[in-house]
């Protein structure tokens, strides 16, 4: 199996990016003698300041080197400090127990920003862990190939940071199993992979927090014939998983009862899901009517890629209105 990071900039974010460089410029003209950066760093479990903790201020903008200032908190918890050099965004960080605790990009709209950092104790105990939504689009792009994109939603309910357990040079924190044949695994968001295990899992690094996370992934699977069966094996408990197959695939699956069809951007989409399922579990989703795509329907790779983000812009509104398992 091939594993890749993501090495350029999302279609998506790339204009984003266009449209918040021209504000910045107009910005940049009129204001200059950087920002001045304050909060406080909390204990998340107890609430109390964190007196002496290292405050790092990082301004980035693209093109230009980063602009690094450092600080430390009074006996309450505070810091203020001041950046003279203006950039574009403000990234607030400290440490604490070994784990790397963020705040931001902040956009450089204002003089002044003020952020509040909660760090935990951290923990080796994996209990707490959980995946609140595991959701898969998937399409025919190509004559033997499926293209998956997947945004997973990781939870940790301990009031404490997992820290995962050693592996390597670094520490492994969650393994996101994938179908077998998953090629071209490429992390868009939310990871920092030390790659795939033998069973073609990926394999995670990033401490996990207090909360949920968003991953999000992309991958190819190739296939024979008129019927695919992909297997996706449950590690953690999972509150909610999501199946979205664009026309002309349907699919099956006993482990997603709930089916339902909605028109996406004039296809067909088809909604398998299914709540609460228990580590052990696995996922096999039947698919049936792959086709050998004519020159009409089959995109170029650029398109293929522009289509799924389209799909699944469309699909989230869907999702959030089913935020909740029943």
């Amino acid at each position: 199996m091939a594993y890749q990071a993501d090495k350029g900039p999302h279609p998506l974010a790339a204009l984003v990016g266009v449209l918040a460089t021209s504000v910045f410029a107009a910005h940049a003209g009129a204001a200059t003698g950087g920002v001045v950066v304050t909060g406080h760093v909390l204990q998340g479990e107890t609430g109390r300041p964190v007196a002496g903790a290292q405050v790092r201020v990082l301004g980035m903008e693209t093109g230009q080197q980063p602009v690094e200032r450092l600080t430390r908190t009074g006996a309450d918890g505070r810091f203020t400090l001041r950046v003279d050099v203006l950039r574009r965004t403000y990234v607030i960080q400290t440490e604490y127990r070994g784990v790397v605790y963020t705040s931001g990009p902040h956009p450089a709209d204002r003089r002044t920003l003020d952020a509040t950092l909660r760090v935990y104790e951290v923990t080796d105990d994996p209990g707490g862990l959980y995946i609140a939504r595991r959701a898969l689009l998937v399409e025919q792009a190509e004559p033997h190939a499926l293209d998956i994109r997947e945004v997973v939603v990781v939870g940790n309910a301990l009031p404490r940071t997992y820290v995962g357990q050693p592996e390597g040079d670094g520490r492994a924190t969650l393994r996101l199993p994938l179908p077998a044949g998953a090629q071209g695994v490429s992390v868009r968001q939310g990871m920092a992979p030390l790659g795939l295990d033998a069973e073609g899992a990926v394999v995670d690094s990033l401490p996990i927090t207090p909360g949920e996370r968003q991953i999000v992934l992309t991958y190819r699977v190739p296939f024979r014939g008129t019927r695919v069966a992909l297997r996706i094996p449950v590690q953690l408990p999972t509150l909610a998983a999501d199946v979205f197959v664009a026309a002309p695939l349907s699919a099956h699956s006993d482990a997603l009862p709930r089916r339902e069809e909605r028109t996406v951007q004039q296809r067909r989409v088809l909604r398998l899901a299914g709540a609460n399922l228990p580590p052990g579990t696995t996922i096999e989703l039947r698919l049936s009517g792959p086709t050998r795509p004519t020159a009409n329907v089959l995109p170029a790779v650029g398109i293929a890629t522009l289509a799924l983000l389209v799909f699944w812009a469309a699909a989230l509104p869907w999702l959030r209105t089913l935020r909740t398992p029943t």
